[in-house]
């Protein structure tokens, strides 16, 4: 988004969406390059190569709003992460790419269910372990990056709800993930209405409310020693 800004100036919103979605889908898949040239796509080799590639764009992305006033001016809106002005032509451009997600999340929900028993006894239940955890790591780009290409990164729903949730329903990822489509959608809408009202007349941006809820958690989640 930075760098389209810098060299093509203020840009539609619809090729704003476009452009955001392009940088989510090539930011995977250059962690999974990453991570596969060291020891494999192991967890904690995608977590290290996405840190490494983090770092990277946050310096790049600072690089390019320091000199160029209008990626800086854009940027403080799309980072924040924010609802406001989000209207049904954005809907209409991510919704194609969300509904495919949901729709093959919610086929491949069982074979998470078996994954989280361990490589050794999915694999003994017949799931391809390398090609199950590709294809779910994959749909949480297509979502994730749907999701961040219409609203910006509003991250702390990713993290509070699913573990939320989890708590309610249990580990089975067939009641996980529509609960926490439901839960995700409410949290939002609450924090986004609590945004509006803190700061009245103005508005302060959903992802920036979201942080100060998620934040806490999040080292709650440490403390207990939690898998985030």
């Amino acid at each position: 988004m930075a760098a389209a800004t810098a060299v093509f100036g203020s840009l539609p919103v619809l090729v704003a969406v476009g452009v955001g979605f392009l940088g989510a889908t090539m930011a995977v898949a250059l962690v999974f390059a990453l991570s596969a040239r060291s020891r494999g796509s192991t967890p904690i080799t995608v977590v290290l190569g996405g840190s490494a590639l983090g770092a990277v764009c946050s310096a790049l992305t600072s690089g390019i709003v320091l000199t160029s006033t209008q990626s800086l001016n854009d940027m403080r809106f799309w980072t924040a992460g924010s609802v406001a002005g989000r209207d049904m032509h954005i809907v209409a451009a991510v919704a194609p790419v969300v509904l495919v997600g949901l729709v093959a999340a919610f086929a491949t929900a069982n074979r998470v269910n078996m994954l989280n028993l361990g490589d050794d006894v999915a694999h003994s239940l017949g799931v391809n372990v390398a090609a199950a955890r590709a294809v779910g790591i994959l749909l949480v780009a297509l979502l994730a990056g749907a999701a961040v290409a219409g609203a910006g990164p509003i991250g702390f729903v990713g993290l509070v709800v699913p573990h939320i949730v989890r708590s309610l329903t249990g580990p089975d990822y067939r009641l996980v993930l529509p609960c926490s489509a439901l839960a995700g959608a409410t949290l939002l809408l609450l924090a986004d209405v609590a945004g509006r009202v803190i700061a009245r007349p103005g508005e302060l941006q959903v992802g920036i409310t979201l942080a100060f809820v998620g934040a806490p958690f999040a080292l709650y989640l440490l403390r207990k020693g939690a898998k985030l």
